[in-house]
């Protein structure tokens, strides 16, 4: 009885590969990835993250809040992700251009005699193993720009792969100043309404001594009384809004959603000084969404080049080295070529679909890159009136308040000599509550804006807003400017006008 064992093993390898470390780092971009930002530094009562993300600081300013978004928020993260992929595609296409190496051997083991029956007789063969073993060489020769156009796609792909991050890194950036400044108006807000309640509480106090000494009526106290309950009814909502704020600000972050935190920081009062017409120009420049969008066009136009080239055909090259020891034939090796021409003739309608499908691939993409132009150029501009816009609400809000504090200050006079009502008081006390709440609203706002606008900008999310500020033509020193800025702000408000002075430098 006979017993045949055989041990077969192939491998493969990727000609072009300069080591195992060029998987980790590949062709190299012509702008590298921004690479995370580092953690931020620990401090006394940090908060432990979540896996792997190390200590949380509980206390942040902007720009740290900004930093640990950029390194823990989930969509930055998936952004880089995506980048990867991009970069493992771009090498997969450029394998196409470059040859492929196989090997494939075989051994046998014989652990028996063999006989062989020829002519009538047999001939007894002692047990000898056996191998063999070939090397394939396969490579494109001509493909009509296929493989190439495949991986310049690719190539672009991956660009707009990492313009896309820099768009997400920016629009988490504007969205962690604005969640970071809610939470901060919020808590300003309450101290503002924890004021307001203590004014009315006072104001029930004199209302009821002046009840009790018959200068008013009772309807004076229970006015009172209800005005002291709305505002206490208010402080409680802003304060019920505080860790629903903190959540947003830390699903921003990337932290547990209950985690502690707590913002330490104040917004800018500094004027801006832009202008809007050089604004959209840098932002259809540096915006990473346009650039994303013009990578796409060029990535589409190049797969429809490789999609044009597929159809054509393709030209390939096969070399094959065999060699072996079998016993009944002298040890040889052997060499072969194949060249082989592959001509699509006839595919049923499928050829022209693929080549118009890229083609409406290709207009799309130019239809979105004409589409986010226009939606720059109206965010820019909106971004840049809101930021002016909010800084004039502030002189005027401040104006107000300083003259509604007078108000309550000169009715409550009044009220005491019996000279006004306790709803004039209530009254005055309400206009002063609203103005101090517009004024919070206003400086917040207009820190908020100047994130957007630097968002709306193109520029680095990290940067300050103020930092990248450039004077306008014809201005001859920031104090000239801000001159005119005082002027607008009275001919919005001529009631401001006194107030211009206290302009924040």
């Amino acid at each position: 009885m006979r017993r045949y064992t055989t041990y077969s093993f192939a491998l493969a390898m990727l000609a072009g590969c300069a080591s195992n470390r060029d998987d980790l780092a590949g062709w190299a971009p012509d702008e590298p990835v921004p690479a995370a930002p580092a953690p931020v530094e620990d401090r006394p009562g940090d908060v432990p993250g979540e896996a792997g993300a190390g200590p949380l600081a509980r206390e942040l300013t902007i720009e740290a809040a900004v930093t640990e978004a950029l390194a823990h928020n989930r969509v930055v993260q998936q952004a880089r992700l995506n980048v990867a992929i991009g970069m493992d595609n771009t090498r997969e296409a450029r394998a196409a251009l470059l040859p492929t190496v196989s090997v494939q051997g075989t051994y046998n083991a014989v652990d028996q005699a063999r006989t062989i029956v020829s002519g009538g007789g047999s001939i007894s063969v002692s047990p000898a193993d056996t191998w063999t073993f070939s090397a394939v060489v396969d490579f494109p020769i001509f493909a009509f720009g296929r493989h190439l156009n495949t991986w310049r796609a690719a190539q672009l792909a991956q660009h707009g792969a990492e313009a896309t991050q820099r768009a997400v890194e920016a629009d988490t950036a504007a969205a962690v100043t604005a969640a970071a400044f809610d939470v901060l108006e919020t808590i300003q807000a309450i101290d503002v309404a924890r004021s307001n309640e203590e004014a009315l509480a006072q104001q029930v106090k004199d209302a009821q001594a002046q009840l009790d000494a018959g200068s008013v009526t009772k309807v004076a106290v229970l006015e009172a009384s209800v005005e002291h309950d709305s505002a206490k009814r208010t402080r409680e909502k802003l304060e019920s809004l505080v860790p629903v704020r903190k959540m947003a600000l830390n699903k921003l972050l990337g932290r547990p959603a209950g985690g502690p935190i707590e913002v330490e920081d104040a917004p800018d009062m500094r004027a801006p000084i832009w202008q809007l017409e050089p604004l959209v120009e840098e932002a259809l420049d540096t915006r990473p969404e346009i650039r994303a969008a013009r990578l796409g066009v060029a990535s589409a136009q190049r797969t429809l080049d490789a999609t044009i080239g597929q159809e054509l055909g393709e030209l390939r090259g096969n070399v094959t080295w065999d060699t072996d020891d079998n016993p009944f034939r002298a040890p040889s090796d052997e060499m072969t070529f194949l060249l082989t021409f592959d001509v699509p003739v006839f595919t049923g309608g499928a050829r022209t679909a693929r080549i118009r499908r890229a083609r409406h691939q290709l207009e799309s993409a130019e239809v979105v890159v004409r589409d986010l132009e226009a939606n720059v150029r109206t965010e820019v501009a909106e971004a840049y009136r809101s930021a002016v816009e909010a800084f004039r609400d502030i002189a005027v809000a401040r104006s107000a308040v300083e003259r509604q504090d007078e108000s309550v200050r000169i009715q409550r006079e009044k009220f005491k000599n019996g000279r006004a009502t306790s709803r004039e008081v209530l009254d005055s006390v309400a206009l002063l509550r609203n103005a101090r709440f517009e004024l919070v609203n206003a400086t917040y706002s207009y820190n908020v804006a100047l994130r957007e606008l630097v968002r709306a900008r193109g520029s680095d999310p990290r940067s300050d807003p103020f930092a990248e500020a450039k004077a306008p033509s014809g201005a001859a020193t920031p104090g000239s400017l801000e001159g005119a800025l005082e002027e607008a702000i009275r001919r919005a408000a001529p009631e401001a006008e006194g107030a211009a002075g206290d302009v924040p430098k």
